[in-house]
């Protein structure tokens, strides 16, 4: 039985006028023009080079600061009209509770909740002084261990906190009780309220 050479197998590919076989059998050797040509029309014009990942912001944040970070500005521009019913209960106590967010800006949920929470604050007249942004590192960490204080695992967590800073509820990722960020977050004062 005759054992068979790659290289002797690439050879006989190449005389086929096979062109992808050759390449896997002798490696990174340089191929006849030809082949070159036809190997040329199965490979893809350009590579994309993998581009490093962003620095996530970390620490406090501000709406500004988020609009300059890469891949923010569009979402933050983006327009959202929150449901009437569910904002005029925010409106009706957004003097009465603080919301704490921990985000990561490397988040795909929080790139779409957080700017719609910006736009449900304002719209409901959430002062930004009650209003508190922690953005954190792809380990979920923050420097002051406020995400262990919390016990925040995931991004982002929306925590809405009393005056005397308890908790009264949170959204973690995205709504879970109605279909809407501000729906959650006036079953959350409902239910403190009636409590």
């Amino acid at each position: 039985m005759k054992t068979w050479n790659r290289a002797w197998l690439g050879k006989l590919a190449l005389a086929l006028g096979l062109t992808v076989i050759p390449t896997l059998l002798l490696g990174c050797q340089v191929q006849p023009a030809a082949n070159q040509e036809a190997n040329a029309a199965l490979t893809p014009a350009s590579t994309p080079t993998p581009q490093p990942k962003p620095t996530p912001l970390t620490g406090e944040l501000t709406a500004d600061t988020l609009k300059t970070h890469d891949g923010w500005a569009e979402t933050m521009a983006e327009a959202y009209t929150p449901d009437a019913a569910a904002l005029e209960v925010i409106r009706g106590q957004a003097q009465e509770f603080q919301v704490l967010v921990f985000l990561g800006t490397w988040c795909p949920d929080s790139v779409r909740e957080v700017p719609r929470l910006l736009q449900i604050a304002q719209q409901a007249g959430i002062p930004e002084e009650r209003l508190t942004l922690i953005g954190l590192d792809y380990t979920k960490v923050d420097a002051e261990g406020q995400t262990e204080q919390w016990g925040v695992e995931y991004v982002p967590t929306i925590i809405l906190l009393d005056e005397q800073g308890q908790e009264l509820g949170r959204i973690v990722e995205r709504p879970s009780e109605t279909d809407t960020l501000e729906g959650d977050i006036s079953a959350i004062l409902t239910r403190a309220a009636a409590s």
